[in-house]
């Protein structure tokens, strides 16, 4: 009689499945900040939702306080 193992194995089935893995700069950006295909990041405005171009590091961006400043409206 064959191990179980052995008999698990005839189905082509991984002993172990590894969970997918995001890459990691998917897995860094704050919420409200996604990477453009040029690699530059952009930020969702607060007030429209409107997507603009980050005007400052990743580190000192704040979801709360993000405006396009397209309209007078989407100003601090």
């Amino acid at each position: 009689m064959e191990s179980f193992e052995k008999w698990f194995r005839k189905f082509g089935i991984p002993d172990k499945v590894e969970p997918e893995k995001k890459p990691a700069e998917e897995a860094e950006l704050p919420p409200g900040i996604v990477q453009d295909e040029d690699g530059s990041y952009l930020a969702l405005c607060c007030v429209c939702d409107g997507w603009y171009e980050l005007p400052c590091e990743l580190d000192d961006f704040d979801a709360d306080t993000s405006f396009c400043g397209g309209s007078p409206r989407c100003c601090p």
